[in-house]
């Protein structure tokens, strides 16, 4: 009797009954119930005359004899469970690789994420759940296409956050917000027309992004995208100038003011996202 070669490398004494049962199984599956078929193919690779065989090869002659039969719809069913048999291995194997990394320090979840502590008791089981997730994203979520280049030409940031309703750190597009207008709990808002209104809004734009998501909350472009509102607040008191200020002064005299103005108004903005919380209590801004 051939050994049969595990994938694990390990030898083992043939047994036919297990082919048998695995087409069976597949007989089940479309409702055709064949016994003395799976009887036939499972004695007829029990033959083999090599000394081994893969558990590989054992499975392409069953897949074979079965479409060489009239039953096409059983090799099917068995090519699917094998598949499936094939993910769950995988699935398995990778994980349990992962959550051995995240004992030994060297999971890609503990090198890469400089926010949670690998060491530690209260993060080390929130961790594993991390691990997990990641590990659904790579099979279910992200595109093969796509996660052959991970940590090669890209990362994919947040990964143990792809495959569940929630998100982390949110990029902000305030400008398009800004732009063609918004609404902020029941309030629609309507493009700023003077650059404390401008960044008075973004205060109130992280305030309630960061309520509703776990990591960090970015804004970038200020300077260039604020620059159209600051005009805006420049006008306003060209024309107040224009009617109280003596000709040489007003221009200067509205510089000071729209300086003051915005150095006022950025002090506030600071002073609000420093004080802000996300979901889970971190300060969440980055301008």
């Amino acid at each position: 009797m051939a050994k049969v070669i595990k994938r694990d490398e390990k030898a083992v004494e043939f047994n036919k009954d297990k082919i048998k049962i695995a087409i069976l199984k597949a007989m089940e599956e479309v409702g055709t119930v064949d016994t003395s078929l799976a009887e036939k193919i499972s004695n007829e690779i029990s033959n083999t005359q090599k000394q081994e065989i893969n558990i590989s090869e054992i499975e392409n002659l069953v897949e074979d004899k079965l479409m060489a039969s009239k039953l096409k719809n059983v090799a099917r069913a068995y090519i699917r469970y094998r598949f499936k048999r094939q993910i769950e291995r995988e699935t398995y194997n990778s994980l349990d690789k992962e959550i051995q990394g995240l004992k030994d320090l060297t999971s890609e979840e503990v090198r890469n994420n400089a926010n949670k502590a690998g060491d530690k008791l209260q993060t080390y089981r929130p961790m594993i759940s991390d691990i997990t997730c990641i590990n659904y994203a790579k099979r279910h979520i992200v595109p093969e296409k796509i996660l052959k280049h991970h940590q090669k030409e890209i990362y994919l940031h947040d990964f143990n956050y792809l495959d569940v309703p929630f998100f982390n750190c949110c990029l902000i597009n305030w400008e398009d917000c800004f732009e063609n207008g918004m609404v902020i709990g029941n309030a629609p808002i309507e493009k700023p027309k003077s650059i404390s209104v401008a960044i008075n809004i973004l205060s109130q734009i992280v305030a309630h992004v960061s309520s509703n998501c776990y990591g960090g909350v970015t804004l970038i472009n200020l300077t260039k995208g604020l620059s159209q509102y600051g005009l805006s607040s420049l006008n306003k008191l060209r024309k107040k100038a224009n009617k109280w200020i003596v000709e040489e002064k007003r221009e200067s005299y509205c510089w000071e003011l729209l300086q003051e103005e915005i150095e006022n108004s950025m002090q506030g903005l600071e002073y609000e996202v420093q004080t802000l919380t996300n979901a889970r209590g971190e300060i969440p801004s980055t301008l």
